[in-house]
């Protein structure tokens, strides 16, 4: 792979994909109150508002560890929502797990920082029809293999 070379191992679709599901909670949110002013307590809007709240944690979490994930070179760049891109070489990279939810896989990979602490990402990968990217958790292990042949 050339220094130059950049390949994208997260959707295209991944901010559209996150900031969507933050606008859909917000107008059930609103629906829902607007709903349930006019009824009396029952037990089922307790469960509703238990279900509620863990989606509104699901998202958060989301917004916390979801990134957008690319190869330039010898280093794995990876950007969160709020925070400034980072830079790793191959050999940080830790443990790599995958999860499929429908069409969507989320790949959780732990980094190693210099200070020798762990972070967590988290890279959005589709396998629909309109969105063509490389199977991250392949790529990754493939990556972190390499690099562990060449460092021995």
């Amino acid at each position: 792979m050339s220094s130059t070379e950049q390949v994208r191992l997260s959707s295209k679709w991944t901010n559209l994909n996150l900031y969507a599901y933050f606008f859909c909670l917000l107008a059930l949110l609103i629906i829902l109150v607007w709903i349930s002013k006019d009824l009396e307590f029952h037990i089922i809007i307790v469960f509703f508002g238990l279900v509620l709240l863990i989606i509104i944690g699901l998202i958060a979490y989301q917004f916390m560890y979801i990134c957008n994930a690319y190869i330039v070179g010898e280093k794995l760049i990876l950007k969160k929502q709020f925070r400034a891109a980072k830079s790793y070489s191959i050999h940080k990279i830790g443990s790599i797990h995958s999860v499929y939810i429908s069409s969507d896989k989320y790949t959780t990979v732990q980094m190693k920082n210099e200070d020798k602490s762990l972070e967590k990402y988290i890279i959005l990968s589709n396998e629909s029809l309109f969105s063509k990217t490389i199977d991250p958790e392949e790529m990754l292990i493939l990556l972190r293999d390499t690099a562990m042949y060449e460092k021995e």
